[in-house]
């Protein structure tokens, strides 16, 4: 996974330039040449197409989730106990509220 998957590849790209920017000014040549090294990485495999097929994944993931935490909700309702019920309802909402925002992701 690209680490551009939350930020975008622009502001990766920016961030890591400042960081050898002050790394050179710094004259801190090893971590001058990790960050090169690393924005060579950005640069080759942070795509469109690599984030889209990466936020892609987390929505599946994520919808996996809910479908698991409704099959939990129902079992613990079947068992009658209010307090696995409310445990269960407090984490498929929880499931719901992350597979929004990686639907969120996916459509910026």
């Amino acid at each position: 996974m690209c680490s551009c998957a939350n930020n975008g590849k622009n502001l990766t790209v920016l961030l890591v330039t400042q960081q050898i920017e002050y790394a050179e000014a710094h004259g801190n040549s090893a971590q001058t040449s990790g960050l090169k090294k690393a924005l060579s990485e950005i640069e080759e495999h942070c795509t469109n197409a690599n984030l889209t097929a990466e936020r892609q994944e987390k929505v599946r993931e994520k919808q996996s989730k809910v479908t698991e935490r409704e099959a939990d909700l129902r079992e613990a309702q079947a068992s009658g106990s209010a307090k696995k019920i409310a445990r269960q309802q407090a984490k498929h909402e929880s499931a719901k509220q992350e597979l929004k925002a990686a639907q969120d992701a996916l459509s910026e």
